[in-house]
């Protein structure tokens, strides 16, 4: 079955002032597998200082933008929400150090301003 992948990255001055070209890699799969790609792009991402974490509210059903610590030891899905269609939840975490990660755009933050974070969440036991 198809999967789908999404990510952010920043390009650095190194980057665009290198003599080699930047490349895009589809890779780290058991080599038993063969690796299909379709539909693959690569946009500008848009500077929007007005929510630091991107796809907040999972409104588009999918977890783009979030990961979990570790593939190997924790999993992700989506999960109803609370007065909305859609949360992520993190299961199958096996230290507590395990959970779910984004990376903030640097850009859109300013040294020694202070921020609010805020969420909802809940803590279930299986």
């Amino acid at each position: 079955s198809w999967s789908y992948i999404v990510g952010a990255f920043h390009a650095t001055e190194k980057m665009m002032n290198a003599n080699e070209k930047v490349s895009a890699f589809f890779d780290k799969m058991d080599p038993s597998v063969d690796i299909i790609i379709n539909d693959a792009s690569i946009t500008p991402l848009s500077l929007d200082c007005n929510s630091l974490i991107l796809n907040s509210d999972f409104e588009i059903g999918r977890g783009d933008h979030w990961r979990v610590t570790d593939n190997d030891h924790s999993k992700n899905d989506i999960v109803s929400g609370y007065n909305s269609a859609f949360a992520i939840r993190s299961y199958d975490r096996d230290d507590q150090s395990r959970g779910l990660r984004q990376f903030l755009d640097h850009r859109c933050m300013i040294a020694r301003d202070e921020y609010i974070i805020s969420a909802m969440f809940k803590l279930e036991k299986d």
